[in-house]
């Protein structure tokens, strides 16, 4: 039997603005109920995954809506994948594949500042309350109208600070929020985080809303440290605990990247957990198995006070955890794989009015919920997001759909769920495949079997065809060394003094054609300049070796008379083609007659922004200065001194002339922020020289 799913549970009440005349009128609009749940793995009674699950309030609503059997989140952290859930984007087009640090998120006007979920609902008048852990990364105050707190977050602790009472790596160490171990403890559920969230929206709740709300309640438990009263764990006697098979040579048939990556050296090791008859991991299970049955019960208190509500006739409930949980399989305690028991969460969606239970196993992701919510509550379609609305499916479960979701942990490591199957690629090409029907744990990797060599490329063309660079807010601790080489490949952390050298003026080296070949004809260097030599053949684009972030670059250039030529950055490949931002170069008056555009002129942002028309613009052959400053989604182009150009990536301004543009059927473009410089062959002799790039700080003001 497949292993069900990890659940996912967002409650709504119906009441949408009459603004818009697609919009429903505020009477009719829904609530919505937002209900997460942190950590929690696809141990949950409907699913039928592991036979001493207890949580009858979860059953209860998969019982009123549609149950999703086969549903995934999009990374298997709890940063990326709020991060994921809440814009309404992959990871891979964000950059967000680790925790992000603060400040972090919110910086990011372009892909979560003023565009989450909650703040889209304020948008169009709802009244949003959150309370316990919603966001990650993205201050909860921010997000919602009224916040009403953490509540203690991963709750108390032991009086002394280096004490546990199970699991000790380090007794010098802290203890922090994220450290393991188990226990029943403290003595009252009064105590918990997760008691006080559950009584916060029982008050909210019981209040008269004039305006339709959405109300999202975020549970910390099963999160670690399980730690539950004494009660929750009476429910699962010791000696009775079932544990998960676990197969001695499971990792025998898992790639080399595939083991280093998810090697949690900081969380319980499988051969400890097993010494003495199992002791440890026996206990380890019976703890959480006891959080699940706390946090459902603090479910069912949410759930009965809306119920008590007028507004329950008019409300959507949507249930969900953030990722899995791994308790012994592929042998690991921890989250932070690729791996079904990670990837996997339940989800739950119950509409007012549609009581008939049904059970969908079609690949579904938590991305997908941010449509299905506009679509319920008949709030406008939002253009960016990348889900799928789930309504066809909550009319019929059989419905016609995509092939797979997706999930990613750690840039370019990717799994691809489809119906039946788990595919997983990762950095260097290793790959595995999962027939979760016949082998339903994933006990044997086929991805090398001759048999299935047509099921792996069906998979292989659901990968992302571009991953972002990291995002500019990732900076927190890897959990192993795997990552933290993947950090230094992918320059995580720059030197804030310094920056790779663009050309050192005497090779290319730093330099290779734009398809990635060597250089071999045109561009030479010449006289401490690179050069284009137009008296060879056509040479083509050349670009940097390195990506480059947020920089303040000076650089001097000389074209020929009548030329053009240009450089871009943030470059990167949409499709086929490679694209970026670009400063034109040109002999302003003098090629195509004097008869370019003013978008397309010297120092332009082109073909979106014009330059200062009192630009001053040096003669054919007579070097210029120039300067171009990135910083975040700030923009500036000067010339010989003066600033010409300026932008803002992702305003409304430049979202109407992007989609005005020869650029408007990229995808994204130029929401990258990392990418690389090239120089453009579009005919002329050219000169660059004197490149300085410096990292920075803030950008020059207006």
């Amino acid at each position: 039997m497949p292993k069900p799913w990890r659940i996912v549970c967002f409650v709504f009440a119906y009441s949408c603005v009459g603004v818009f005349p697609h919009v429903a009128s505020s009477a009719e609009r829904p609530n919505v109920l937002f209900i997460a749940i942190d950590d929690l793995n696809d141990w949950v009674g409907c699913l039928k995954t592991h036979p001493q699950a207890k949580t009858p309030n979860i059953d209860a609503l998969a019982r009123r809506g549609t149950l999703f059997t086969n549903a995934h989140c999009q990374a298997p952290i709890c940063g990326p994948s709020r991060a994921s859930l809440l814009s309404g984007k992959y990871p891979h087009s964000t950059g967000v594949y680790q925790q992000p640090a603060k400040p972090g998120l919110q910086s990011d006007s372009v892909n979560f500042k003023g565009h989450l979920l909650p703040e889209y609902f304020a948008k169009y008048g709802y009244a949003t309350f959150g309370g316990g852990k919603i966001t990650h990364g993205y201050p909860m105050k921010d997000a919602f109208q009224e916040y009403g707190g953490s509540f203690g977050g991963s709750g108390p602790k032991p009086g002394d600070k280096t004490v546990r009472f199970n699991y000790s790596p380090d007794l010098t160490i802290p203890f922090t929020g994220t450290q393991t171990d188990w226990a029943a403890f403290p003595d009252v559920d009064s105590k918990m985080p997760d008691f006080k969230v559950a009584s916060w929206a029982e008050e909210v709740l019981a209040r008269k809303h004039d305006d339709p709300f959405f109300l999202a309640v975020g549970f910390v438990r099963p999160h670690v440290p399980f730690y539950v009263p004494q009660k929750w764990f009476d429910r699962f006697p010791l000696e009775a605990i079932v544990l998960p098979e676990i197969p001695a040579d499971d990792l025998d048939d898992v790639p080399e990247v595939g083991r280093l990556l998810h090697e949690m050296p900081r969380y319980p090791q499988l051969d400890w957990l097993r010494e003495n008859d199992d002791d440890q991991l026996r206990k380890c299970v019976q703890a959480y198995l006891a959080c699940i049955a706390f946090v459902d019960h603090q479910v069912g208190r949410v759930v009965k006070a809306l119920e008590k509500n007028s507004a329950a006739k008019n409300t959507v409930i949507v249930l969900f955890s953030d990722h899995g949980y791994h308790l012994g399989e592929k042998h690991r305690v921890s989250k932070h794989s690729l791996w079904e028991e990670s990837a996997r969460v339940p989800m739950v969606v119950v509409r007012p009015g549609k009581s008939t239970p049904n059970e969908c196993s079609k690949p579904v992701g938590l991305i997908d919920l941010y449509p299905t919510l506009l679509e319920l509550c008949d709030l406008p379609p939002r253009e960016a997001n990348e889900g799928d609305s789930l309504v066809p499916l909550l009319d019929d479960p059989n419905a016609d759909w995509r092939f797979s979701t997706i999930t990613t942990y750690g840039r370019a490591n990717h799994s691809i769920r489809s119906e039946r199957h788990r595919f997983m690629r990762y950095e260097d090409g290793s790959e595995e495949l999962y027939d979760h029907q016949e082998d339903p744990h994933g006990f044997v990797n086929l991805a090398a079997s001759v048999d299935h060599q047509d099921i792996v490329r069906r998979h292989r063309a659901e990968l992302p065809t571009h991953d972002e660079h990291y995002h500019e807010s990732t900076s927190t601790a890897p959990v192993n060394a795997w990552l933290e080489k993947s950090f230094v490949r992918n320059r995580v952390k720059q030197n804030p003094k310094e920056l790779p050298a663009i050309f050192d003026g005497k090779t290319l080296g730093n330099w290779m054609m734009s398809d990635g070949k060597p250089i071999t004809k045109g561009w030479e260097v010449l006289g401490g300049a690179i050069h284009l030599d137009r008296g060879k053949k056509r040479s083509g684009h050349i670009v940097t070796r390195q990506e480059y972030g947020d920089f303040d670059l000076s650089y001097e250039w000389k074209i020929a008379e009548k030329g053009n030529s240009g450089l871009k950055y943030r470059v990167r490949q949409y499709g086929k083609k490679t694209l970026g931002l670009e400063y034109q170069i040109l002999d302003d008056p003098k090629f195509q007659n004097g008869q370019s555009s003013d978008k397309g002129s010297t120092g332009s942002i082109y073909a979106l922004y014009e330059p200062n028309k009192k630009k001053v613009l040096k003669s054919p052959g007579e070097f210029n200065s120039s300067r171009i400053i990135v910083h975040g989604n700030h923009i500036e182009h000067w010339l010989n001194g003066e600033r010409i150009a300026s932008a803002n990536v992702g305003d409304e301004e430049w979202d109407s002339r992007v989609a005005d543009s020869k650029f408007s059927d990229a995808e994204a473009f130029s929401r990258n922020r990392f990418g690389r410089f090239m120089l453009t062959d579009h005919g002329a002799e050219v000169w660059y020289r004197n490149f300085t790039i410096r990292p920075i700080e803030k950008p020059d003001s207006d």
